[in-house]
């Protein structure tokens, strides 16, 4: 309850991410974004990509598309990828259903399927 994530870009004292060895990679090498970085995309990335966590999994392909719009329009598609189709709110990575209207939603678990199955 302490502890948030308010993205990478956006740490404090509170924040978790002050412990993630891909942030305080970026931090030493003052980067504001890993595609920003000359060794992108490094071993370090790739391996979070394909780790167990279905959010993890599109980091390269995001970074990909932050590098080719900018980063602010790229948060817009965030903000409208991440906000439930029926009422606009945001719901997290693993929601099953809208916490404001209880609509279903497509949640990471549900993007990571979609994607191995178009894969094969």
């Amino acid at each position: 309850e302490d502890w948030y994530c308010l993205g990478c870009g956006n740490l404090d004292e509170k924040s978790w991410g002050n412990h993630c060895t891909i942030t305080q990679c970026a931090v030493s090498k003052e980067v504001a974004y890993c595609h920003t970085c000359p060794d992108y995309p490094c071993e370090k990335l790739e391996a979070f990509s394909k780790d167990d966590y279905p959010h993890h999994h599109t980091v390269i392909t995001g970074s990909e598309r932050m590098k080719a719009i900018g980063c602010d329009a790229w948060v817009k598609e965030q903000t409208k990828r991440w906000s439930c189709e029926e009422c606009g709110k945001p719901f997290g990575w693993y929601a099953k259903t809208c916490m404001s209207c209880g609509k279903k939603v497509f949640n990471s678990v549900d993007e990571d399927r979609t994607k191995s199955e178009s894969d094969q």
